[in-house]
């Protein structure tokens, strides 16, 4: 099942405003929270991201998975920002670069998230039994 977060606050506005599809979605949850709310709504609902290209908006979602320590993984070769996450990562060096892993192959990136969330998630595995 896929849920769609929308940044619109109704299915009229996340169409023409935000000019979004609605078709690849079996349900959307129109947030009303524009895509800064949305942003950190999706990020932290999540236990990790997964980004494939990306404009601002991934950059966005890169800076919340960083402040709130969730992981996130980047498809690369897939274009946009997340090419650039690397650098960023250079630059900043108190960010959680462990969090982070990029990846050509999308069945590895996964594969490796996976992995770093049972790492982290160890201590709390009688919780999730």
């Amino acid at each position: 099942m896929s849920l769609g977060l929308s940044p619109a606050a109704t299915k009229v506005e996340h169409v023409v405003k935000y000019r979004l599809p609605t078709e690849s979605y079996d349900s959307i949850l129109y947030t009303g929270l524009h895509y800064v709310g949305r942003d950190a709504l999706l990020i932290t609902s999540a236990d990790a991201v997964v980004s494939i290209g990306g404009r601002m908006g991934t950059l966005h979602e890169f800076t919340i998975a960083m402040e709130t320590r969730t992981p996130i993984g980047f498809l690369q070769g897939a274009g946009g920002i997340s090419e650039e996450i690397q650098k960023i990562l250079e630059m900043l060096p108190d960010l959680h670069k462990e969090l982070v892993i990029f990846e050509t192959d999308p069945e590895e990136l996964v594969a490796k998230l996976t992995k770093l969330l049972d790492k982290i998630n160890k201590p709390y595995k009688a919780v999730y039994s």
